[in-house]
């Protein structure tokens, strides 16, 4: 998406990790400065805000997961954004 990013993440069992907010500021920053770099330009990218969620179940989880998929496809950026490099799926089984 242009204007935003949609992570789906899961936990790994038994292992500690940092809160989505702690996420967030990794993952903001390390891009802002990769991004700006690469265009040749300073400041501030990403707004201060984000919007997360836990999945409360099987069905929640897979309403997340099919609107991140296909809502490049409704912004109409065609079905190119559905693919890799832009969308990339990892599950637990390979």
């Amino acid at each position: 998406m242009p204007t935003h990013v949609h992570l789906l993440v899961s936990k790994l069992a038994n292992v500690e990790l940092p809160q989505v907010d702690k996420w967030m500021q990794l993952i903001k920053g390390g891009s802002a400065y990769l991004i700006n770099k690469t265009l040749n330009r300073s400041g501030k990218l990403w707004a201060v805000e984000s919007y997360d969620r836990y999945i409360r179940n099987e069905k929640h989880y897979r309403n997340s997961f099919y609107y991140t998929v296909n809502n490049p496809q409704m912004a109409g950026l065609g079905r190119q954004f559905t693919q890799k490099p832009f969308m990339y799926r990892c599950d637990q089984d390979g």
